[in-house]
């Protein structure tokens, strides 16, 4: 007895049967660590997987920025004018100026203004969406300030096109970007030949010697700078602005029954003969009064309306000196021989502007042009062509008349002065045109209010915000 009780608290003083707990204790420890590190994994993986789709919503938020700078670029007009409003995206066809084609012209611009989502990847709603959230312009068509453009892009959005919605899931960005508007550098740039369409074929070594302007975006592959005569000082610029119509007839104007050619304008007054009195071999002669001289408008031109200016030869029409005359002309504008037209030494192409009748959605009757009335008929087809080796000072506004200057001419080209048409005809002999820098040109660039595009130069700032519900 006494030995099995010595034994029992000799086991009873060791250590055995401690092993159990302490193992299942370290499995404890192990399963909690274990249980720690999986849930800080998932954490991990749901951050990454958050950041993810923020950088998705962010890359779709950039896209949509790089397409509204783009509806910018090709609608430059747009860019001083806010989303919405009097005269803004959403009415586009209010913004004076707008191109009707280049970039969608107004009817794009409209479309291209609503806040609706749009895909990403046209079809394929996975790849997120971005919308206009708006854009605004502190005074609209007054440049020098700086445009707000808002943009918000998201992903994992549930459905496609403007009735997806947003999720639990969902990321959404919202940028906010600045865009400096600065006003256009055609202020300082005077068309030596401005195209209403793109047909300017290569002229080969015919050359422009003036800036070209082309109402294409862009312009043909061949009206490049090849056809300048100084490309180092001479532009090609694809305008985005709309090409100006023809001014209406002024209030007060003359209408000449003859042609004007072997004239001088403005017509000078014709001094009166004195009465002759009777004597016995002749009868009395009346006295004829005199005949005034033509009259300037209220802007200082005389101002003339005539049937055409179509000549056969040698024609001449003389400027007086410091005077200013316009031709309104009902049909064809086509010289050709040797003609010398503004001929006065010394006088400018601003001394004597041609206006061509306009065809072109013609509502209302201009230079005796009914709207309805049949082309060639008594609205002939325009053309405006210098021919042979004559010279002309002028500037020509026909915004449907295709144009050409053929023959030898001077060294610097036929004609000196500045040419708006429709289409360009290069392809019969030399086309120079010189543009002579000393004439006011600020008359017929301004009167015909020319909307000249602004600059938009690289964003100044770039921000993301905070997106509200």
């Amino acid at each position: 007895m006494r030995r099995k009780l010595r034994t029992a608290l000799k086991r009873r003083a060791s250590e055995q049967g401690f092993a159990l707990p302490i193992a299942l204790g370290m499995g404890l420890v192990m399963v909690l660590v274990g249980t720690t590190m999986v849930l800080r994994s998932q954490d991990d993986q749901v951050t990454a997987s958050a950041q993810k789709a923020t950088n998705r919503g962010l890359s779709a938020a950039e896209t949509g920025i790089t397409q509204y700078q783009s509806l910018i670029n090709r609608n430059r007009i747009i860019a001083m004018y806010p989303r919405t409003g009097t005269f803004s995206w959403t009415s586009a066809a209010s913004i004076p100026g707008i191109n009707s084609t280049c970039g969608g012209g107004a009817s794009g611009v409209t479309a291209a203004a609503t806040t609706d989502w749009k895909n990403v990847e046209s079809g394929d709603a996975t790849q997120g969406q971005y919308r206009l959230v708006d854009y605004t312009y502190p005074t609209p068509g007054v440049p020098g300030a700086n445009g707000t453009l808002t943009v918000e892009g998201r992903v994992n959005q549930s459905g496609s096109g403007n009735a997806a919605t947003s999720t639990s899931s969902t990321a959404t960005t919202k940028l906010v970007v600045n865009v400096p508007v600065q006003a256009g550098s055609l202020n300082t740039i005077v068309p030596g030949l401005w195209v209403k369409n793109s047909a300017i074929t290569d002229m080969g070594s015919d050359k422009i010697n003036g800036n070209l302007l082309i109402n294409s975006c862009p312009p043909a592959a061949s009206a490049t700078t090849a056809n300048l005569k100084d490309p180092t000082t001479q532009k090609v610029i694809a305008n985005p602005v709309s090409f100006p119509d023809t001014p209406a007839l002024p209030a007060s104007y003359y209408t000449l029954t003859e042609s004007p050619f072997g004239k001088t304008f403005p017509r000078p007054a014709i001094p009166a003969v004195p009465a002759v009195p009777a004597t016995k071999k002749k009868p009395a002669v009346p006295e004829i009064p005199e005949v005034p001289g033509d009259v300037p408008g209220a802007d200082g031109y005389y101002h003339y309306l005539i049937s055409d200016l179509v000549g056969n030869g040698n024609d001449e029409i003389t400027i007086s000196p410091s005077k200013k005359v316009i031709f309104y002309v009902k049909g064809n504008i086509d010289l050709s021989g040797n003609p010398d037209l503004n001929k006065t030494s010394g006088n400018t192409p601003d001394q004597l502007q041609i206006y061509g009748n306009t065809y072109t959605s013609l509502s209302t009757t201009k230079y005796g042009c009914v709207p309805g009335t049949t082309l060639g008929s008594s609205c002939p087809t325009l053309t405006a062509h210098l021919n042979g080796t004559g010279t002309m000072r002028a500037f020509i506004h026909a915004p449907d008349a295709t144009g050409s200057v053929n023959g030898g001419g001077n060294t610097n080209g036929n004609f000196v002065g500045s040419m708006w048409l429709k289409d360009w005809d290069a392809s019969s002999g030399n086309s120079k045109i010189k543009i002579d820098a000393s004439g006011d040109y600020s008359n017929y660039l301004g009167a015909q209010n020319i909307i000249l595009p602004p600059l938009t130069s690289s964003t100044s700032s770039w921000q993301r915000q905070e997106v509200t519900p």
